[in-house]
């Protein structure tokens, strides 16, 4: 054996009775395993847990709607039929006079009929590409799949919204969008629907854009207890006023549809007259992809919404950029 060689075999053993001695003594030895130095042998080491960048625990959203605003303004279908909604209906008859002597009776030919809608799917797909899924927080992950839950909740206000829209001309719009939203415009559109006979179905629903919600609330007669009376939220953490008999609420301009600079078109409707439903749940998985090596969020919806009776809806058009004024 050559001096050099065995000066490497000295070398070898002190350095493995070393790092036995700091392994013993609780160091971590981790960056002399085999081929962590180099050796002359081919091999990899794991970069210590240290030193992986972690995401923020803290992490946030970007602002934005968490939607499914308009859950409960809308009646269920009567039937589903695979991708098919079924709403009936039954028309209006009058009573006859009955005379004073036997006669046959006149049928009233009620005209019932079925209104139906094709339902849409929906999917929210996002890919988290990590070696390491533990690289990835628990708090990460969630707001990951919040996120999608609230993409979905969107499209459910804008299905909503588009089915109303679509209806164009068949709606009565209320007001031409050159002056700001008032009072008076809900009571219009509300004594209108009211005035075909809609009173004892009184649910009625109007979101509005959020300068037109704080142009109401500089209405005394909408802000003021007085009016208003004590009420129960329509929505947990919405701002929501009861006036009129009409739920009144706050929603994101991007909910809305503009048809010319500074104008917005909202809705005021009786539940009985715009339906939506879906023949399952929005249903949401994560599952862990290892031929991507990356985590897999896929959230699934379906759905359609239908305007049942455009008499019973009522457009308001108003404008956002107008000056706020207290009244």
């Amino acid at each position: 054996m050559s001096r050099y060689n065995r000066f490497a075999v000295r070398f070898a053993i002190a350095f493995a009775i070393g790092i036995a001695a700091l392994s013993l003594l609780g160091y971590d030895t981790s960056w002399a395993a085999p081929g962590a130095l180099g050796f002359g042998l081919v091999g990899s080491i794991e970069a210590p847990n240290w030193y992986t960048i972690q995401y923020d625990q803290r992490v946030r959203h970007l602002i934005q709607s968490e939607g499914f605003l308009l859950r409960g303004t809308t009646d269920a279908p009567v039937e589903v039929k695979g991708n098919t909604l079924e709403f009936f209906f039954i028309g209006r008859a009058e009573a006859q006079p009955f005379g004073p002597t036997p006669e046959r009776g006149k049928a009233a030919n009620l005209g019932k009929t079925i209104k139906t809608v094709d339902m849409t799917d929906w999917q929210f797909y996002e890919e988290v590409r990590h070696g390491e899924p533990e690289k990835i927080s628990p708090e990460y992950r969630s707001k990951i799949q919040q996120a999608g839950s609230m993409a979905m909740g969107r499209k459910f206000d804008r299905i909503i919204m588009e089915a109303m829209d679509g209806e164009a001309g068949n709606i009565t719009t209320i007001g031409d969008g050159s002056v700001a939203i008032t009072p008076i415009q809900i009571s219009t559109g509300k004594a209108q629907i009211n005035s075909l006979g809609m009173m004892s179905q009184n649910e009625f629903f109007m979101p509005v854009p959020s300068i037109s919600w704080e142009q109401l609330k500089l209405y005394k007669i909408f802000n003021n207890r007085d009016y208003t009376a004590e009420q129960l939220l329509f929505k947990g953490k919405t701002e929501a006023v009861l006036w009129n008999g009409v739920w009144v609420f706050q929603a994101p301009d991007e909910m809305f549809t503009s048809p010319a600079a500074n104008q917005v078109d909202t809705y005021l409707w009786n539940k009985a007259n715009v339906g939506f439903g879906s023949n399952y749940a929005m249903q949401s998985r994560i599952t862990y992809e290892n031929t991507i090596t990356a985590w897999v969020y896929n959230t699934v919806m379906s759905g359609a919404a239908k305007v049942l009776q455009p008499v019973g809806v009522k457009r308001v058009r108003v404008n956002i950029n107008a000056a706020l004024a207290i009244n």
